[in-house]
């Protein structure tokens, strides 16, 4: 997903976030650091 569609996605979507990643293809291992903390904070956040 482009971060223009992302963008567009949030726009319309009551309570949608994004992150924007610096990784070409594969943002879970290319900025997997990154990746899990993102993941990790959306599935412990109340």
């Amino acid at each position: 997903t482009t971060p223009a569609d992302g963008r567009f996605m949030i726009e319309r979507i009551q309570g949608a976030q994004m992150i924007e990643l610096h990784a070409a293809h594969l943002s879970s291992v290319e900025a997997g650091e990154a990746f899990s903390a993102a993941v990790l904070a959306f599935l412990t956040a109340e």
